[in-house]
């Protein structure tokens, strides 16, 4: 009931949308009749134990944040502790280069 309130319902368009990132290859070491490995990639899912609860920690875990247009997140050489995902609008990264 947990994992489908998270998956189905609270958190179903960020994990749609940020798929790939948390996508986990599991270690296959199984070879084919011809010896090599397979080529079928075998990833974890939420039917997975441990990964089910890893992505429900995240998913605990997550804070909305909502940022006004032209607003700097982040100055050049700040320190931060956070990964943010963007759901909506755009982002621009820059750099200067001092010479």
């Amino acid at each position: 009931m947990r994992v489908k309130l998270f998956t189905k319902f609270l958190f179903k368009p960020f994990i749609n949308t940020f798929r790939q990132f948390f996508l986990i290859e599991k270690n296959c070491s199984a070879f084919g009749k011809y010896g090599y490995k397979d080529k079928v990639r075998k990833f974890y899912t939420f039917k997975d134990y441990h990964y089910r609860e890893m992505m429900i920690l995240i998913l605990q875990n997550l804070e909305p944040r909502f940022e006004q247009a032209g607003s700097i997140m982040f100055n050049e050489l700040d320190e931060f502790n956070e990964v943010v995902f963007m759901m909506k609008g755009k982002v621009a990264v820059g750099y200067a280069i001092n010479l």
